[in-house]
């Protein structure tokens, strides 16, 4: 259901005692002042259509949730610590729209992986938009240093650790065992216990670099985990299982085949979409993540947006996307991208500027 807007009836009688949060703060503080500039009724009016209108709990506040975004990414934190940092925070709590100073969370920090999942990546693009018409209104940017951009890519690192085959092996393994005991399925053996065993020994083989025992030990873990899916199978009969347990098993499957030289594979359970990325440096010769191409002008270092590209593509496969993408952000047409020698043979061309504006940087 959409979020209903605070009313004067919902205040306390012990609020009625309290000092409001905008006459205790100090005025000058950025949070303070940003919270004033930020058109905050265009989200509600473009996430609306999202919710349902008669049906359901109400949803959290938008204002609350697009500010939680907005000071995850300044301050860089996790769904977790930011909101428990929130709760300490007045200058926070104001500039999320709250009128008092609040002394219980405002919600669970699950909340918030979930309302990005439901507004979608191109959606929430709208923050960094609205961003952009502040810096504009301010005359923080002009449109003439938005029409000049560098484009990059870069990989969001995702925090694989290693052994990795063993580590993910032993995870599947637990997690299956967690499914079926939750979907009453009974096992002949879930291999729980020896398989956290298994996997302290193949990190401490693989720290001593003692290989041979290594594999002995993945060896073992692939045994096991393919009698856990075997006897998940032969148990399911017929019964359709939720999505999370339908992907595990396929992401278990998958495991269970790769090798070392097996193309896309796995290096985490709960995002299967992670790649080895080469980097052609000597001082780090490969990233686990995603790759991600960000525009930012030329002048002052202003990010316009930022793409996520699926599957490594080529660098000058995601310009054409990059460059089309900031332009709808900040409603100025794009005239010269610096790029770097990675973007030759870009598949970017526009109607009145020659492909030959977009001019390679050397060095």
């Amino acid at each position: 259901m959409q979020p209903k807007p605070p009313q004067p009836s919902d205040l306390s009688q012990l609020q009625l005692f309290q000092s409001r949060l905008d006459s205790q703060l100090n005025p000058d503080h950025p949070l303070f002042r940003l919270a004033d500039l930020i058109d905050w009724d265009r989200f509600d009016d473009a996430y609306a259509p999202l919710y349902c209108e008669d049906n359901g709990a109400p949803a959290l506040p938008t204002r609350l949730m697009v500010g939680l975004e907005y000071l995850k990414y300044t301050y860089n934190l996790s769904d977790e610590e930011l909101v428990m940092r929130w709760l300490e925070n007045p200058y926070w709590q104001y500039f999320c729209g709250e009128v008092f100073f609040r002394t219980d969370l405002p919600l669970h920090y699950t909340s918030l992986g979930k309302w990005r999942r439901r507004i979608g990546a191109e959606r929430l693009k709208l923050v960094l938009e609205e961003t952009v018409r502040i810096a504009k209104d301010e005359k923080q940017v002009t449109d003439k240093d938005l029409s000049r951009v560098v484009v990059d890519t870069t990989v969001q690192e995702k925090n694989i650790t290693f052994p990795t085959d063993s580590k993910l092996l032993s995870r599947a393994i637990l997690k299956l065992a967690k499914f079926s005991l939750h979907n009453k399925i009974k096992l002949r053996q879930s291999y729980s216990r020896k398989a956290k065993q298994t996997a302290r020994q193949a990190s401490g083989y693989a720290a001593a670099r003692q290989f041979k025992r290594l594999q002995r030990c993945i060896k073992d873990l692939k045994n096991w985990l393919g009698r856990v899916l075997r006897d998940i199978e032969r148990n399911r009969k017929n019964r359709v299982f939720s999505v999370n347990f339908e992907m595990l098993i396929d992401t278990s499957k998958k495991l269970l085949l790769q090798e070392r030289n097996t193309p896309k594979k796995i290096y985490s359970l709960h995002e299967p979409g992670v790649q080895c990325i080469g980097k052609g440096k000597d001082r780090i010769r490969y990233e686990f993540g995603n790759k991600a191409s960000v525009v930012m002008t030329n002048r002052r270092n202003w990010i316009v947006n930022v793409e996520d590209c699926a599957n490594n593509p080529y660098d000058g496969h995601t310009l054409a996307a990059s460059i089309s993408g900031a332009e709808k952000i900040t409603k100025v047409e794009v005239m010269e991208a610096n790029v770097d020698k990675g973007y030759r043979g870009h598949d970017y061309s526009h109607r009145y500027h020659d492909v030959s504006r977009v001019s390679p940087l050397l060095g």
